[in-house]
C-alpha cells in the first residue's frame, strides 16, 4: 500500500535526518529524477523508496475520495480540532508528522487518492461548492491564512533547483508553525498535494495536467490524525 510505503520512508528518513527539511527536499527532487549518482548507500535507499511511491501513484487511476469522505465524517466527531488545508504536499506531511512528536502527539497518517488532483473533485464528494462547506460538514475550519504561501509554490513560475528547495523548506516551516499542534486531538485534512516537475534545468510545482510527466504525489489526499499522549 502507498500509505505503508510512505510511512516507511518517513521513519527511515527521520531516523537519519530528523527535521532536516532541506535534505528532504533534495531527496524528493532526486526521487523525481530517478538520480542516485554520487549518493551514499543510505541516501540511495531513501531515493529509491520514495521513487517507488511516486511510480505507484503515477499509475493510480481509481479515486478513493468517497472512502475519504466517509472516514472523515465518521471520525471527526472524536477530535477536538479539525482543520481543512488546501494542497498539502509530501514535504508538509512529513513536517507535520515530524513536529507532532516534539509536542507529544502521536501522528497517524491516512492517505487517499484524488486521481484528478484538484479541489473540484474533493468538494464534489462532499456535495460542497467550497472548502468552507467541507469544513462545516466535518465540524472543522479552513485555515485561510495559510493560502498565500500554500499557493505561491504552485504559481506556475519556473525556478532553479536552489530556489525550489528554498521554497519547499519555507513552506514546510510555515505550515508547521501555522497549524496549532499543542491543543488536543487534531485532524488535518487536505484535498490534494503537488508534484515537482523538471523542465530543462528549471523546476515547476504543480497539481495539474499539462506537463509530460504524469501526476504522482499531487494525487495524495491526506488525513493526519494527531492524538495526545496522556
Amino acid at each position: 500500500m502507498i500509505e505503508d510505503r510512505l510511512m516507511r520512508f518517513f521513519e527511515s528518513f527521520h531516523s537519519i535526518y530528523k527535521d532536516n527539511y532541506r535534505r528532504l527536499a533534495e531527496i524528493l527532487l532526486r526521487a523525481y529524477e530517478g538520480d542516485v549518482r554520487g549518493l551514499s548507500a543510505t541516501d540511495r535507499m531513501l531515493v529509491n523508496d520514495l521513487l517507488e511511491v511516486i511510480r505507484e501513484l503515477r499509475i493510480a487511476r481509481s479515486s478513493t475520495l468517497h472512502e475519504m469522505r466517509d472516514f472523515i465524517l465518521r471520525s471527526s466527531p472524536g477530535y477536538d480540532y479539525v482543520y481543512v488545508v488546501d494542497a498539502l504536499g509530501l514535504p508538509e506531511l512529513y513536517g507535520l508528522w515530524c513536529e507532532a512528536g516534539k509536542v507529544k502527539l502521536i501522528p497517524i497518517l491516512k492517505l487517499f487518492v484524488n486521481s484528478e488532483a484538484n479541489t473540484r473533485a474533493f468538494k464534489e464528494v462532499f456535495g460542497c461548492e467550497d472548502l468552507a462547506c467541507v469544513a462545516g460538514a466535518s465540524q472543522g475550519m479552513v485555515l485561510k491564512k495559510m493560502d498565500v504561501l500554500i499557493h505561491d509554490i504552485m504559481s506556475g513560475e519556473s525556478r532553479s533547483r536552489y530556489e525550489i528547495i528554498d521554497l519547499i523548506v519555507a513552506r514546510v516551516k510555515h505550515v508547521t508553525l501555522e497549524l496549532p499542534l499543542v491543543k488536543g486531538n487534531t485532524m488535518i485534512l487536505s484535498d490534494h498535494g503537488y508534484d515537482i516537475v523538471r523542465v530543462n534545468s528549471r523546476y515547476i510545482a504543480t497539481h495539474t495536467h499539462g506537463h509530460r510527466t504524469p501526476l504522482a504525489l499531487a494525487k495524495i489526499a491526506p488525513v493526519i490524525l494527531l492524538k495526545r499522549i496522556h
